[in-house]
């Protein structure tokens, strides 16, 4: 009995965890969107620099991924619309 009440909460767990994926996807992809579509000109103007200076991609993409919380294609997809308007 002990063992079934386990797998059912494991099984319920997993699930749970499923959806706070799916969620925090979804949550991703609005705030990319929404950085997109509405220019944040400040961070544009400190990725521009960073870009000017010699500083590496990979650094850079960090750097944003920590200031607005995107995934890494995101992060990724935003630099290099930045990288193309110089």
């Amino acid at each position: 009995m002990f063992g079934i009440a386990s797998l059912v909460i494991i099984i319920a767990l997993v699930i749970y965890i499923f959806i706070l994926q799916s969620k925090l996807s979804k949550l991703q992809e609005k705030q990319f969107k929404n950085l997109y579509d509405q220019k944040d000109l400040p961070l544009e103007g400190k990725i521009k620099t960073m870009i000017k200076n010699g500083q590496k991609e990979v650094e850079i993409i960090k750097f944003l991924r920590q200031e607005e919380n995107l995934g890494m294609v995101q992060a990724k997809q935003y630099v290099d619309r930045i990288k193309s308007s110089l």
